[in-house]
């Protein structure tokens, strides 16, 4: 599964294997360039991170160390060993917004 941001700012769309999920729009933003902007995205990716560390699912590649995820800058990338898992993950990042 890998998310990425379409052309336009504030959507976001779904991929996996040869599914691509429709466009969705994200209902919440900070202006770029605010003062509280870093601030308020390290609150929320820390929460975030620590929440799907806490759910058991991980990429079961044989010989790595379990994780589920990785997180660089504005990106988080989400890597499991199913559909199921994915879903669930994807389920836990929408409701957490």
């Amino acid at each position: 599964m890998r998310p990425y941001s379409a052309a336009f700012m504030n959507t976001l769309r779904c991929e996996f294997r040869w599914a691509v999920s429709p466009l969705q729009r994200s209902s919440w933003t900070r202006e770029q360039g605010c003062a509280l902007s870093p601030l308020l995205f390290d609150l929320f990716i820390n929460a975030l991170l620590l929440l799907l560390d806490s759910t058991g699912i991980f990429h079961l590649v044989l010989g790595v160390p379990d994780w589920n995820h990785q997180a660089f800058a504005d990106v988080l990338s989400l890597y499991v060993g199913s559909t199921d898992n994915a879903n669930t993950l994807l389920d836990i990042v929408s409701e957490f917004q």
